[in-house]
């Protein structure tokens, strides 16, 4: 019985203590605020990049209610598991609206009930010019890296402090919630590569290069075991690195060989990475090694192998190019560029022995025009023989037109090293 008692008193004590905490002890303190570099579970936030962008969460989940009344709304969905993404709010309006009834907002995120701290995330801003009216975007992108497969939660709650004139029309006072339960499907498991390929397009994943890539065989491939192939590497663009082959078959070049037959093998790999993406050493290590694993499976002519990408990818068409002079027949960047920021590399003489086509789009906002004008002439300049066709009405879309088209395959095609 006594033991009872010293337990009873002892228990009654320690909640005693608990009770007087916030008299005598340290007060239990909420989580703090998540900025740059925090985790949840695995996950790390990070500032995003408007001009490097991942996949977008409302790419697959619905936006919150653009209703002018206060509300309430939610949304479910599934997002294929990618490298990194991105969680893009924001507010738009008429220019000269923005700025006098930002005042009058605030947001609030939270993801699996852990707060984000967006004074720590930098606000982004664009302009734009609609119906002749000036309208500007200030706006977080905030990326999510190595998301985890599983449910997750995301909050966003904007308040209006008054009512908020956008130009376009009049928001109540009062608070705006949208909540998210997004389920992160497990990746895809690819066959590794074998030389047992079929004709067409197949998706495929390579040990050696730790790369996921996707390989075309033409028609008729391997019925004369004696002959050589072209071979045609593509270089996918920003939009879709750190995602899924599923992904990488809608990008302008794997979409046309699912849709034409062509008389060349071509493979496309999938890539991460940040600004300098294709351009960097390890990216570039694993494109070779892979390389050279199709070539020794497959009937390669080494003669005849081709380099095209677009918009990043055609950045990594001139560094790849300007790494190995001697490897590829021929070169085609699509609205591509030398480096970032925008220069002309000192090796550009190094591929005045390489042809060049280069397409752009006179009015592509993104990578100007002159940036690849200048690769051209600086080329040139060397001894080259580069050509660059602009589409005077089209911007970073020209890769739709060129790889849809039979231009830019004849002219690799009609391309051989000595």
């Amino acid at each position: 019985m006594k033991q009872l008692l010293q337990w009873f008193c002892l228990l009654m004590l320690a909640a005693l203590l608990t009770s007087c905490g916030a008299l005598e002890g340290t007060p239990t303190e909420s989580p703090q605020a998540m900025g740059p570099g925090g985790r949840i579970e695995g996950m790390t936030l990070e500032d995003g990049e408007l001009l490097l962008p991942h996949r977008q969460l409302w790419d697959y989940c619905e936006y919150m209610s653009d209703s002018l009344q206060p509300a309430v709304s939610t949304a479910e969905c599934d997002v294929p598991q990618f490298s990194a993404l991105t969680i893009q709010f924001g507010w738009f309006a008429k220019a000269s609206h923005l700025d006098p009834n930002w005042e009058d907002m605030t947001w609030e995120l939270s993801i699996d009930g852990n707060q984000v701290d967006l004074e720590s995330f930098k606000l982004q801003e664009t302009s734009s010019t609609a119906h002749g009216e000036d309208n500007r975007s200030r706006f977080w992108v905030i990326n999510l890296l190595d998301p985890v497969p599983g449910r997750h939660t995301l909050r966003l709650v904007q308040v209006f402090k008054a009512a908020v004139d956008d130009g376009f029309d009049l928001y109540a006072a009062g608070t705006h919630q949208h909540s998210v339960e997004f389920t992160i499907l497990p990746g895809a498991d690819y066959p590794g590569i074998t030389a047992d390929a079929v004709a067409g397009q197949h998706a495929f994943s390579s040990k050696k290069a730790a790369l996921d890539f996707l390989l075309y065989l033409p028609d008729g491939y391997g019925t004369d075991p004696n002959a050589e192939w072209p071979l045609v590497l593509y270089l996918h663009g920003a939009p879709v690195r750190g995602t899924t082959l599923e992904l990488l078959r809608q990008e302008p070049f794997p979409r046309e060989l699912d849709r034409k037959s062509q008389p060349f093998i071509a493979v496309s790999p999938l890539g991460d990475g940040g600004f300098e993406f294709w351009a960097a050493d390890e990216m570039m290590d694993s494109v070779f090694i892979l390389l050279d694993e199709i070539r020794e499976l497959y009937s390669v002519d080494p003669k005849r192998m081709y380099l095209t990408g677009n918009d990043m990818g055609g950045n990594g068409v001139w560094a790849m190019g300007m790494r190995h002079p001697d490897y590829f027949a021929a070169l085609a960047p699509i609205a591509g560029y030398g480096a970032y920021p925008f220069t002309v590399p000192q090796s550009i003489c190094d591929l005045k022995d390489v042809p060049v086509l280069a397409y752009h789009g006179a009015r592509d906002d993104i990578v100007p025009v002159a940036v690849e004008q200048e690769m051209v002439d600086a080329l040139n300049a060397c001894g080259g023989t580069a050509q660059l066709t602009v589409s005077d009405d089209m911007k970073n879309d020209v890769p739709l037109k060129v790889y849809a088209g039979p231009e830019l395959y004849s002219w690799l095609l009609a391309q051989a090293r000595p």
